[in-house]
């Protein structure tokens, strides 16, 4: 076509038609860069510079459209040098455009985009890496701030769960110097059990939330499980989900208590979380935890089974890694930290599918012995 205009028609159309598209392209994509109502891509600096070239390409259409009416004749192999610089300039603010345009493309994260933009793939990660990270802050501080409320709140507990306990000490004492109040002894017997229960859980809850330096002392771990699985238990028994202890060895470790419940509690919130899962696509689903603490050579073995969904194979191979989750709103940090754990303790925490559906958890941690020795080593 455009041979056709400069044979049949007239040499100078072409630049006139050129200058016409040129300068409609040019104002198109500044009336884009400037009417986008993006926040973040308008304060894009790249599109602003795109913009401004724009209106400089516009400026350039309207020499070459002018040059149509002008009776200069076209001279292609004899240009002069105001003309050399000018086309030299012309092609710079172009190569200029096309590369604010990738650096654009490379800065801006579009996020209604439905597919990814392959040039800014490893930004677009490191953005999704920030939110997780700032989800995780904000999820922590709340924690921290639950964690306080909590402790506190256990604190002013247990001064009156104390003042009641020495209240029915005394009434049951007064009691036995009278006869025949046999009953109501026992009546007082129980209630300073029960109160004896509640104290003790009120004690495992201010040990959990304490701020305390981490440092490693013999623990016995059927101790601390035992402090985690009265935390547990009425979130076991509103799920009316059965906990079976086996206890093979009472076994000593070295390490900071609080933080091998924290990962015991980790794992059977996990648990519990996997079986209701389950429940709700399985109302025959058996909802079961079994708890063993054993021993294998030198190392305390922890199995947490459970009865629930399972662990998907794609998540089997890099569940303990940072962000790796499949809770809806999970953060992806637990399984993580928890890990972090046990390599400090110079132990290790493993997950498999049970064959017989579910999944099983092992924690390994060193026995006392083994971990002066390897201290010494």
């Amino acid at each position: 076509m455009i041979e056709y205009c400069r044979f049949h028609i007239n040499p100078m159309l072409p630049i006139l038609l050129s200058g016409i598209s040129s300068a409609s392209l040019a104002i198109a994509t500044f009336y884009i860069c400037i009417t986008s109502t993006n926040e973040e891509l308008k304060s894009n600096l790249f599109l602003k510079w795109i913009s401004y070239l724009e209106i400089i390409l516009v400026v350039f259409a309207l020499f070459r459209m002018a040059s149509y009416f002008s009776s200069t004749p076209i001279m292609p192999r004899q240009p002069s040098t105001a003309v050399v610089l000018l086309y030299t300039f012309f092609v710079s603010v172009n190569v200029f455009r096309y590369f604010f345009y990738l650096s654009l493309r490379i800065s801006w994260v579009n996020p209604i985009a439905d597919q990814a933009n392959l040039l800014n793939k490893n930004l677009v990660k490191v953005l999704e890496d920030k939110n997780k990270l700032l989800t995780g802050l904000i999820t922590s501080n709340r924690a921290l701030g639950m964690s306080t409320l909590a402790s506190s709140l256990a604190h002013q507990l247990s001064q009156p769960l104390t003042g009641i306990n020495f209240q029915a000490e005394a009434i049951k004492r007064d009691l036995i110097k009278i006869e025949n109040n046999q009953k109501a002894v026992s009546t007082l017997d129980k209630m300073s059990i029960e109160l004896n229960k509640v104290t003790d859980l009120v004690k495992n809850l201010r040990k959990l939330f304490e701020n305390q330096n981490s440092e490693f002392e013999p623990i016995n771990l059927i101790q601390i499980s035992e402090g985690i699985l009265e935390i547990i238990e009425p979130t076991l028994k509103s799920n009316k989900i059965n906990l079976v202890r086996t206890y093979h060895h009472d076994l000593v470790c070295m390490g900071d208590a609080i933080q091998i419940q924290q990962v015991l509690i980790n794992v059977f919130n996990n648990a519990i979380d996997s079986i209701k899962s389950k429940v709700n696509t399985d109302e025959s689903n058996s909802k079961e935890i079994r708890f063993d603490i054993s021993q294998n050579n030198s190392f305390a073995i922890l199995s947490i089974a459970d009865s629930g969904s399972g662990i998907d194979p794609v998540l089997l191979q890099n569940m303990f890694e940072l962000y790796k989750t499949t809770k809806k709103g999970g953060l992806g940090i637990g399984l993580w930290l928890s890990k972090e754990i046990m390599d400090k303790h110079q132990g290790n925490i493993t997950a498999k599918n049970n064959p017989d559906g579910g999944a099983i958890f092992e924690i390994c941690i060193p026995l006392a012995q083994r971990f002066s020795a390897k201290v010494h080593e």
